[in-house]
């Protein structure tokens, strides 16, 4: 009969292989160093399919009730908290129904052929000499936020406007719908509150009501804010193409000579190191620069288990959309 410390350890290594070849694919997609979109979807699948497995929640239960039975120890302890970890991960994934199950495997392939799409569809806009300029989420924001023609924020802004028709054009709709389809299927209203139950382990209203009172608290002065604006730029500063150039763009170009690209990466590390988050022993990968096919947004990646980082080492992984030649926007996105 295996042990639960035993039957825990096999489940993490199992979990580990599948998470760790999904995480793979989805770094080399985003990054876009590959372009095989379906092999992400097919490990999207594959983790999807091992999370969802009824079957694992009756042997977790097994488990549990075999320790409830053995004596109190550190590792049991342990061992019964790790338990239970998996216990709540499977609860939240296992579909309620078949149809569930079909459904999720459908968003899974409908979202990368979205995906895929969105790669490829180029935005660009109109820079001061009139010239058509190609340009990334990162490039067109940081030209609204600081560019001293009018016109030109207002052309980049409206680079933006296009790419949202675009999404609403190219099945974004259709992606709400089975998102809430799926929802259904699990016993709830709408896929806010099946995430807010699930992910954020609460009610929809009270995250609502978390949501509503900081509203509330911060709209008074928010509104003054804005007032002031009015008075000192005139009302065309609630402009969205003029809003962030009129109420900080100063600021941000104040600032470039104290923030040079050159530093950044340095001032980064030891901006970490002060906070004295040391990173000793993990292995970082950054990859700072904008370029064609690569996701336009930054975020940190951990490729690995919180869990396993004892044992594997911890990695992290942090892109940026960085652009040398537009100083502002590379000292806001990389330092």
């Amino acid at each position: 009969m295996t042990s639960p410390a035993t039957f825990l350890d096999t489940l993490n290594q199992e979990y580990l292989a599948v998470h760790k070849h999904k995480e793979k694919l989805f770094w080399d997609v985003y990054m876009g160093t590959s372009d095989d979109q379906q092999a992400l979807a097919d490990a999207e699948k594959s983790w999807n399919a091992f999370v969802s497995d009824a079957a694992r929640i009756d042997a977790i239960n097994h488990q549990l009730e075999t320790l409830s039975s053995l004596e109190d120890s550190e590792e049991n302890r342990a061992t019964k908290h790790g338990l239970e970890g998996w216990l709540n991960m499977f609860s939240s994934h296992v579909p309620e129904t078949a149809e569930a199950d079909e459904l999720k495997k459908s968003i899974i392939d409908y979202e990368a052929g979205f995906f895929k799409k969105r790669k490829d569809y180029l935005l660009h806009y109109t820079d001061e000499n009139g010239e058509q300029v190609e340009a990334g989420l990162p490039v067109l924001s940081a030209v609204i936020s600081t560019h001293e023609s009018e016109a030109v924020r207002k052309s980049a802004h409206n680079a933006l406007l296009g790419l949202e028709q675009w999404v609403l054009e190219n099945g974004f709709i259709d992606m709400v719908k089975q998102r809430n389809a799926y929802a259904r299927a699990m016993g709830f209203d709408n896929y806010f509150d099946y995430s807010s139950a699930k992910k954020d382990q609460m009610p929809a209203e009270t995250l609502l009501s978390i949501l509503n009172t900081f509203e509330s608290a911060t709209c008074d002065a928010n509104q003054r804010g804005l007032d002031g604006l009015v008075a000192e730029h005139g009302a065309d500063v609630l402009e969205p193409f003029n809003f962030g150039a009129k109420s900080s763009g100063d600021a941000v170009k104040a600032l470039e000579q104290y923030l040079p690209f050159a530093k950044s990466v340095e001032r980064w590390i030891a901006s970490f190191s002060k906070l004295h988050i040391p990173f000793s022993d993990a292995e970082l990968t950054l990859d700072l620069l904008e370029r064609e096919g690569k996701y336009q947004n930054g975020f940190c990646h951990g490729p690995l288990p919180h869990s396993t980082m004892e044992v594997n080492g911890s990695q992290l992984k942090w892109p940026s959309q960085a652009t040398p030649s537009l100083t502002s926007q590379a000292v806001a996105i990389a330092s």
